[in-house]
């Protein structure tokens, strides 16, 4: 197995294999490293352990599953196994370990175990994009209005920029703002001149994580969640900014 976690006993992953035994006097290599003992662990797959466990009831008590409590989550024939509040964005601790499984009473075993190599491959270089755009109107000779809106996504950032030195937030804002001359209401005759200038801004920022869990994508989170439950995350996991602005100039 292959422990990942911020501490040894309290808080990892732990993702397990069953392992073949290479007969004696083997000089096949394929044999003596069979293809069934390479482990390749998919980093999504604790991100799912970690939402199941979340999510489960502890049959045994009928009230969520603890999370103290070590929970099991089958992934592809093998096992992941959850306790506490682990983060893959700050792993301190990286353990390969064999476990013998058989009961308590069987005769010991004495084995040589090779641990290879292990590596990271295939990181996640997904990029983002940026939008804006502008609308003017005029309103012959009673004033102006202006819309405009922007969108950034998660990844985005200018082309010197590392990955990790990109935005983990998806940002959307618009802006509206109108200069009107309230005068024009008016008889001419009267002279009176009111100039308004109104406006109007609006910007949601979303993390592309859950900041109550970093190493879990907020979208996999929402994915995996009620109706309910998702407008109830939403809500404190967006930032909202608003301005709103009305003015009367030389009045």
């Amino acid at each position: 197995f292959i422990r990942l976690g911020t501490d040894y006993t309290d808080n990892y992953y732990e993702y397990e294999i069953p392992l073949k035994v290479t007969g004696g006097g083997t000089t096949d290599p394929y044999a003596i490293w069979p293809d069934a003992n390479s482990m390749n662990v998919e980093i999504q797959a604790f991100q799912l352990a970690k939402i199941a466990r979340n999510n489960a009831t502890d049959p045994a008590t009928g009230f969520p599953w603890a999370i103290d409590k070590p929970f099991t989550y089958p992934y592809q024939g093998n096992v992941i196994t959850i306790k506490g509040q682990p983060d893959m964005s700050n792993v301190l601790m990286y353990m390969l370990g064999v476990r013998n499984a058989n009961p308590e009473g069987t005769p010991a075993k004495s084995a040589v175990v090779w641990f290879n190599e292990l590596r990271l491959t295939d990181p996640d270089l997904r990029g983002g994009w940026a939008a804006t755009g502008r609308l003017t109107a005029q309103l012959a000779d009673l004033g102006n209005v202006t819309i405009a809106g922007n969108k950034s996504t998660a990844g985005f950032g200018s082309v010197n920029n590392r990955i990790s030195e990109r935005s983990r937030n998806s940002v959307e804002g618009v802006d509206l703002s109108s200069n009107i001359e309230l005068g024009k209401f008016l008889p001419a005759r009267s002279g009176v001149k009111i100039p308004m200038f109104v406006g109007y801004s609006k910007k949601v920022s979303t993390p592309q994580y859950d900041p109550r869990n970093p190493d879990l994508e907020l979208k996999t989170v929402l994915a995996n969640s009620s109706e309910k439950v998702q407008d109830s995350v939403l809500l404190r996991v967006q930032d909202y900014t608003t301005n709103a602005s009305i003015n009367f100039t030389n009045v």
